[in-house]
């Protein structure tokens, strides 16, 4: 609007100085100019105009019941289920989980879908791969349909008010650019309305919206970084300080804030709950178990990555005595969890743990599972039939053959100056911050090392002994690479550069 009225001005002018000199030929020029670009960005709106995306999840949903129950996702940042005494570790680090594993759901065998916290929670939040949402790493956010298409879309759905308590700038939900998701996110009530205006361009133009907000966004940080108003923070930084995380960053206040809400927020409620005392490389707690202080002359001490297990399971017990002494505890869906493993690893299983209301669903589970089956998994409970644009499984209602589980890790990222970081990796569109892509299948991890995309490294390794529900015979590696590069190409990833036949023979090797 406001380069069509400069337009109109500039018409004005050069025709009541058409008879002038240089600058009525300037002005006419500028004039030209101007219509030009003008035309331009009409074009470009044609071109990359969309289709209006639905703002709603497409599920068929059941009538809304006054008997839904709370849900609370409890995840523990790079946590290894080895180093779980409910797992069998021999340091007693869950001493509370211990105590209610006969009321519980305890899957054996479960994995990650990524190696990094971006992916891993976008996986959980989305029941869709990676690979599909290309949420892999920051920067990455959601765009597109899988803006709107997510878990907690539908619960809004279903009447649930929705909580994330996680970290800014890092995985908040609104930072990946999740709508119509949270009500509430780390300390900040958020609308979910959009004016007749900015909904239209959105739902059409979503791409150039998200561009636009990314960078006022930005722009906004500095200013108000340079006026002192607010201090610029950097993701990086804020999970690897440990000890040292000041204390509104703190797991502290992150349980006080779940306390909160569950006295105060509407019921029913989800709550999605990241913890980050056992991310690392220095770790984060109340109190030393097993060491005498909370003094960390390294990193990634194992004694004091325990304690910070410890932590988590003391914080579980707290919620769970307030659910209690609330007499909600049995209209309360506890998943206890992780995102990856520690250090990032992926040929490491990770904990989840299903309290399900009034110990609907008991005892142990061998089938192996991944983090994108949770949101599904619940679904089901509530008597919803999973969307099919989610990728993962029902855990109640899954056959009990194996299946793949496909799991990216992050391109190589340079330490620079601790804290900042960089891509190194040598990758050609699409891959982007895709580094390397695994798949966990009946005991074997086999990777794909793309961060080099014309020369990757393939690999593979035992990681766990074979269920009973595995094919006797373990796949070909060519076959298990192949399933791998299907993957790829059905997830709309460009594959023609990575020269797979010579690969194939070249760099396959088992690691041990």
């Amino acid at each position: 609007m406001i380069a069509l009225v400069l337009i109109y001005f500039m018409g004005k002018l050069a025709h009541n100085n058409s008879r002038g000199g240089i600058i009525s030929r300037y002005i006419r020029h500028l004039f030209h100019i101007m219509l030009v670009l003008l035309g331009l960005s009409f074009l470009s709106l044609a071109v990359s105009y969309h289709r209006p995306l639905a703002t709603e999840s497409g599920v068929k949903l059941p009538p809304i019941r006054d008997d839904f129950p709370n849900i609370i996702f409890f995840a523990a940042d790079g946590v290894n289920s080895a180093n779980m005494s409910i797992y069998g570790y021999e340091r007693i680090t869950t001493p509370f989980m211990d105590s209610i594993a006969h009321e519980s759901l305890v899957y054996m065998n479960h994995w990650t879908n990524s190696a990094k916290t971006t992916g891993a929670v976008g996986s959980l939040l989305s029941g869709k791969y990676p690979t599909r949402t290309k949420v892999v790493f920051r920067p990455d956010t959601f765009s597109g349909k899988d803006m709107f298409q997510h878990f907690p879309g539908i619960l809004k759905e279903l009447g649930y008010y929705n909580i994330d308590i996680s970290l800014r700038h890092y995985i908040d939900s609104k930072d990946l650019n999740m709508r119509n998701a949270f009500d509430y996110a780390n300390h900040r009530l958020l609308n979910n309305n959009y004016s007749l205006v900015s909904g239209f361009f959105l739902l059409r133009w979503p791409s150039s919206v998200q561009f636009i907000e990314d960078n006022w966004q930005r722009l906004f940080q500095r200013l108000a970084h340079l006026s002192g108003y607010a201090t610029m923070f950097n993701p990086h930084q804020l999970v690897n300080q440990g000890e040292k995380v000041p204390a509104h960053r703190s797991d502290v206040d992150r349980i006080n804030q779940l306390k909160h809400q569950i006295l105060h927020a509407p019921k029913p409620f989800f709550a999605n709950v990241h913890l980050l005392g056992s991310h690392g490389k220095k770790f984060d707690y109340e109190k030393p178990i097993f060491t005498k202080t909370k003094e960390q002359a390294d990193h990634w001490m194992l004694d004091h990555y325990d304690n910070a297990i410890y932590q988590w399971d003391a914080y579980i017990r707290e919620i769970y005595q307030l659910l209690d002494d609330l007499g909600e505890l049995d209209n309360t869906l506890l998943i206890f969890s992780s995102d990856h493993g520690k250090r990032h690893k992926i040929n490491e299983t990770l904990p989840l743990i299903i309290r399900y209301p009034n110990q609907e669903h008991t005892g142990s589970v061998t089938l192996a599972s991944q983090r994108m089956d949770i949101a599904p998994t619940v679904l089901s409970y509530l008597g919803v039939t999973p969307p099919q644009w989610m990728d993962g499984h029902s855990l109640l209602s899954r056959s009990k053959e194996a299946y793949p589980i496909f799991i990216v890790s992050a391109a190589k990222q340079q330490l620079i100056v601790p804290g900042k970081w960089k891509v190194s990796a040598n990758l050609i569109p699409p891959f982007y911050s895709l580094g390397t892509i695994s798949m966990a299948y009946c005991g074997i991890l086999y990777s794909v090392d793309i961060n080099n995309s014309h020369h990757p490294l393939l690999s593979y390794q035992r990681v766990h002994a074979k269920t009973a529900t595995c094919p006797a015979v373990d796949l070909e590696p060519e076959l298990a690479y192949g399933m791998i590069f299907t993957h790829l190409k059905d997830m709309g990833y460009d594959i023609a550069q990575l020269n797979l036949d010579s690969r194939l023979r070249k760099y396959s090797v088992r690691l041990e």
